[in-house]
């Protein structure tokens, strides 16, 4: 069954890509047109992030979890490398062409952080390792990439070493709880500066929960049947998470930091289910959405920075502001479908075969 192509699936990342969109643009919006930002908009690409990684970790742990059937170096391999050919071509485009283009364009910015160690923990995937985003604004959309790399990278050498000891089934048992346990217990220690789980050590965990639904669709298919009933649960902890936090955790700071992202995480992966069985949909609309599908991970990658370079030039006075939004929203159409087609495309193709 090809999880790709269930539109439900669809519908959940372009969602997800949207909310991220909405929130930065509107970031800018209020700077240039001097408009009030509403907050729940911006609180949206926090919701956005955590869609996608759930939603990655139901589709790719259903891989990993099935390659643990029959551990091999060969499976993780394979794997490894159909995760890296998705991912990090455009992922090392957008890197490169920045890595020129920003000291060109900002070479005069004092608060424009840049240089070769910058380039080199994006490049290594360590920029946000503990606690930090990336530096400045530069390539800071980067974070959320790097927790999955990292998470998918250890996570599958863990289990599939495992597996082989133990077994694939109490291999995941053991693996999961370490990824769902840890970040929430490290977070409870200690509190970051921007109070978000924004590092590898404290985001991993969000992924996890779309593992454990990638399992219960493959070895309790009954469960997920159920969707209806999952579906319900789900809505009432995503409504928790944004109206009743101050009741669920009170003052104690610590445990709502620790546990509020669980919630959330734990509520889209029950509306997963649902998402999943929504197999098919046509007309204008379902087209849209599967374009915006298709090309919300260079979305993802891309709008920050355009947003960006039409704000220096707007700053500069070469371009009003409406003009800047109507190039920054033109660009973020016309980047993503080069991309899709010129480079994504192309290396999907190159990946091997789907572990067996």
């Amino acid at each position: 069954m090809d999880h790709d192509r269930v539109f439900g699936l669809d519908v959940a990342r372009a969602v997800a890509v949207l909310l991220v969109l909405v929130c930065h643009t509107q970031y800018f919006i209020t700077l240039w047109f001097g408009v009030p930002q509403y907050l729940p908009l911006a609180y949206g690409g926090f919701l956005g992030v955590e869609i996608f990684f759930v939603l990655s970790g139901y589709l790719v742990g259903r891989i990993v979890i099935r390659a643990s059937a029959v551990p091999s170096f060969v499976n993780w391999r394979i794997f490894m490398a159909r995760r890296w050919w998705r991912t990090l071509p455009l992922y090392y485009a957008c890197l490169a062409v920045l890595a020129v283009a920003w000291p060109l364009v900002f070479y005069a910015s004092k608060d424009r952080d840049w240089g070769l160690g910058v380039i080199a923990r994006n490049a290594f995937f360590v920029q946000n390792f503990n606690w930090h985003v990336a530096e400045g604004n530069w390539f800071s959309v980067s974070w959320s990439l790097t927790v999955e790399e990292w998470f998918y990278g250890v996570f599958s050498v863990a289990l599939l070493a495992l597996a082989r000891v133990v077994g694939g089934g109490r291999a995941l048992a053991i693996v999961l709880a370490v990824f769902l346990v840890g970040p929430a217990a490290w977070r409870f220690s200690t509190e970051p500066f921007n109070g978000l789980p924004y590092s590898v050590l404290t985001g991993v965990d969000q992924i996890g929960f779309g593992v454990v639904v990638a399992w219960v669709s493959l070895r309790r298919p009954v469960w997920f049947g159920r969707w209806v009933l999952l579906l319900m649960p789900g809505v009432l902890l995503n409504a928790a998470f944004w109206v009743a936090l101050d009741w669920l955790f009170g003052a104690n700071r610590h445990m709502r930091f620790a546990l509020a992202p669980d919630v959330l995480a734990l509520g889209l992966a029950l509306c997963l289910p649902a998402c999943a069985r929504w197999r098919e949909a046509r007309g204008v609309a379902a087209g849209l959405v599967r374009w915006v599908s298709g090309r919300s991970y260079a979305l993802y990658l891309t709008h920050l920075s355009i947003l960006e370079f039409a704000a220096h030039y707007k700053d500069r006075g070469d371009i009003s502001a409406s003009g800047a939004l109507m190039v920054a929203l033109a660009a973020m159409v016309a980047i993503p479908e080069v991309s899709w087609r010129c480079l994504e495309s192309p290396a999907l193709r190159r990946r091997p075969r789907v572990v067996a």
